[in-house]
């Protein structure tokens, strides 16, 4: 089978993230372009990663038949358009988290994709990680007993220039955004992605954007979770606990970690390594390489129902918190 050339679209850190596992993988794709607004830019991006082809423009890169396949990882505000962009020139799309700002266009995206006959995924790693299959293995296996329970968390302090950029309006900024993918997304895996009741708390920023939020969320079944998120106020592990009848499991960074600790009531205590093959990101992207070259438009794992289901969460939350990015006004 032929190797899908990928572009990247953007040149910042996740960009650059993705630039190295794809040179790692060499054997699987090949990382033929990368694309900024920039044209210096995008020129050092390509030096750096050993890239052939740079581009000033998405528009110019978009437009190069040879791009078979984009990373889309731009600002949050921006996901929409561009992946968009990609899908309306052909190409099929891996779009980093949040797929989009609201529910709304999400939906939009899968059914231009249906249209388009391309295959398209929210870029949410952790589905795909190792320690994400073995948390499920020590769960289906009983050793912990019945889930009932999780706790998860995520706080990150930018710098000064970043932390306005994550918390600014108009590049759909803010934590529920930014992070709730990973805190809500790890229940709705575990309990399913239709909880009965969302509650929460949230304090707002100067900018009219969330800045820190702990949520509630009750499932069927008596299963509950507790999640908070913020930008401003930083955790030490960003981790997750899950909470069974006969004993727990710990997962600091949950969210692309490689370790688990397991505790159970019989007097077990153990950790379990869940190491990468390169960085975490080669697992997402074999999904999308596989589900391309089987003509599928869309991953039996990360389904376009899931992507849907985790924003209209948040934009249940955003709504009640009275809080609309300018695009939606």
């Amino acid at each position: 089978m032929k190797k899908l050339n990928w572009a990247i679209m953007s040149a910042g850190s996740i960009a650059g993230k993705f630039a190295a596992t794809a040179s790692a993988m060499k054997d699987e794709l090949n990382l033929y372009a990368v694309a900024s607004r920039s044209l210096e830019k995008s020129r050092a991006f390509a030096q750096e990663h050993g890239i052939g082809r740079y581009y000033g423009s998405y528009e110019e890169m978009l437009s190069d038949d040879a791009v078979d396949a984009v990373y889309v990882c731009t600002p949050n505000g921006m996901h929409f358009e561009n992946a968009k962009a990609c899908l309306e020139h052909g190409k099929h799309v891996l779009c980093e988290k949040p797929f989009t700002e609201n529910a709304g266009n999400a939906r939009r995206l899968f059914e231009l994709a249906r249209a388009k006959n391309r295959f398209i995924m929210e870029a949410f790693w952790t589905k795909f990680l190792p320690s994400t299959a073995r948390m499920f293995e020590i769960i289906e296996s009983g050793e912990i007993g019945e889930v009932s329970y999780v706790s998860a968390g995520i706080g990150i302090w930018p710098d000064r220039a970043r932390l306005e950029g994550r918390l600014d309006p108009a590049l759909a900024g803010g934590a529920i955004l930014d992070l709730g993918p990973y805190t809500i997304g790890l229940p709705c895996m575990l309990f399913g992605y239709s909880p009965k009741k969302v509650t929460s708390a949230v304090r707002m920023s100067d900018m009219g954007t969330d800045e820190f939020e702990s949520v509630v969320m009750e499932f069927g079944g008596g299963k509950i979770a507790s999640v908070f998120m913020s930008i401003g106020a930083v955790t030490p592990d960003n981790c997750a606990t899950v909470y069974g009848t006969k004993g727990k499991l710990v997962m600091p960074e949950f969210n692309g970690g490689e370790k688990i600790f397991v505790t159970t009531d019989a007097g077990a205590s153990y950790a379990v390594d869940c190491p990468f093959e390169i960085n975490g990101f080669e697992y997402e992207i074999r999904e999308a390489i596989k589900c391309i070259a089987a003509g599928r438009i869309a991953s039996d794992i990360m389904k376009p129902e899931h992507t849907v289901a985790v924003m209209e969460i948040m934009d249940g939350l955003r709504e009640s918190w009275g809080m609309r990015y300018p695009n939606e006004a």
